[in-house]
């Protein structure tokens, strides 16, 4: 049997055009509680969890006209699930891709060295904000492990790759609907 990297759903994202509204909802019919209401200046949103035992559910609410957030409740009216994410197996992936930078730990090592990953994420911060933290981690626990600098950076790295696949292509739609948006408003200038 093959490695399995996918272990469960990390989160569903939806995006919300009133949020305290749609907390009201989600308390009266379900009875689901959000947590703590925090601004995302960056990406221009208002963002609540409701924490479930295996997974989150991520509200999200556009704080103005240019959030990439907003665009899509332009298209969604009533809002919806904007996209939903998926938890990886730590180990596995550290099993994977040290062998490529010929290391070869035991399957204690990768979980041990899979702990700086899985704390940061867990931390429940906007990916943005933690830049570098993960890095650190790895660079700390790697040299406790005997793990040269630039290779505990590269592992870290190898952990950033979702990141970077799902995070790239959004920046590139965003771009590409800001380049639109600013040709309309030059055309139906005076």
């Amino acid at each position: 049997m093959g490695v399995q990297m996918i272990i469960g759903l990390s989160h569903v994202s939806i995006v919300v055009p009133n949020l305290e509204a749609a907390a009201r909802e989600l308390d009266a019919k379900y009875g689901l509680k959000i947590g703590v209401i925090k601004v995302n200046a960056e990406q221009g949103v208002r963002m609540a969890y409701v924490e479930l035992p295996n997974a989150k559910i991520e509200l999200m609410e556009p704080t103005g006209a240019n959030s990439p957030v907003a665009k899509f409740l332009e298209r969604n009216p009533r809002g919806g699930i904007h996209h939903f994410s998926l938890g990886v197996d730590s180990v596995a992936e550290i099993r994977i891709a040290l062998p490529c930078m010929r290391l070869h730990p035991d399957w204690g090592e990768c979980l041990v060295l899979g702990i700086p990953g899985q704390t940061v994420r867990s931390a429940d911060f906007a990916i943005p904000d933690v830049m570098g933290v993960q890095e650190g981690g790895f660079l700390f626990v790697g040299g406790l492990y005997g793990i040269p600098p630039d290779m505990a950076l590269a592992l870290s790295l190898v952990k950033r790759v979702p990141d970077f696949a799902i995070g790239i292509p959004e920046l590139v739609a965003w771009l590409l609907l800001e380049i639109n948006n600013r040709s309309r408003v030059r055309a139906t200038a005076p």
